[in-house]
């Protein structure tokens, strides 16, 4: 039987964590143009003329990192051409011309279940199990998530019913004052997600693991944190208790 103790207790830690200050711990920063002041000593020489894939789950900085790491060493900036949103020019297949065409460096992220969605689609002009296999092998892969999986889920949930997942400074004036329900449909669907990728993410190969919590976006200047419902303490309290539920592997403190 579940511990109610260690249910209260937990739930206390995420709340303490969520106490509207900004989880960083200062060990991986960036300076005051905004770019990141480690990366150089942990990205080997000979990987730096390399591409860079970026393996995430949602809400753990990969979109203000990437867009970090393609000033920091002049890459192209592919903004998620495996998301079955992107139609069009931006497609998976209109992205593997593009390389194929350009050399330029770049860089590009993917959650693991953006690649099973691509890998099942059939196309005239590409394998693309053999062209993923292609892109990591030329890559240096990073991995990015987010210790507290609570938090994550919830930024996850906010970003969906708002239909913002990343904030501009330009924005901000846009959400100073609101609530928020929470819809039990979409709750599940989000959870379901995040935990098939965060499963996924424990069998990729990478040669750099960063955590959310071990970043400082203080120094970029295009983004902001996610403005929060007034209610947000108890939308993390109902999404805690869910994922006690239903997802309690993602509470186990040492989960991926």
């Amino acid at each position: 039987m579940k511990s109610i103790r260690a249910n209260k207790t937990n739930l206390q830690n995420i709340l303490r964590i969520n106490d509207f200050k900004h989880p960083c711990i200062h060990r991986h920063t960036v300076d005051s143009c905004g770019f990141d002041a480690d990366v150089e000593q942990r990205i080997p020489k000979k990987e730096m003329k390399k591409n860079i894939f970026i393996w995430y789950n949602y809400r753990c900085g990969s979109t203000p990192y990437q867009s970090l790491l393609s000033q920091k060493y002049n890459l192209k900036n592919y903004l998620e051409p495996f998301h079955e949103r992107q139609k069009g020019i931006h497609d998976t297949e209109n992205f593997f011309n593009k390389i194929a065409l350009d050399p330029t460096p770049f860089i590009v992220k993917a959650t693991p279940l953006h690649i099973e969605n691509i890998c099942n689609r059939q196309t005239l002009h590409y394998n693309f199990h053999r062209e993923i296999d292609k892109l990591l092998d030329s890559s240096h892969v990073i991995l990015m998530t987010r210790k507290n999986k609570v938090e994550a889920i919830a930024s996850m949930y906010v970003a969906t019913k708002t239909g913002k997942w990343y904030q501009h400074v330009d924005s901000k004036q846009e959400y100073l004052d609101y609530d928020m329900n929470i819809d039990q449909e979409t709750l599940q669907k989000i959870c379901r997600e995040y935990a098939d990728n965060d499963q996924l993410l424990q069998s990729k190969n990478f040669k750099e693991k960063i955590e959310y919590e071990n970043l400082d976006f203080t120094g970029i200047n295009d983004y902001i944190k996610q403005s929060k419902p007034k209610n947000y303490r108890n939308i993390i309290q109902e999404i805690y208790l869910f994922v006690f539920d239903y997802h309690p592997e993602l509470l186990t403190k040492d989960h991926h």
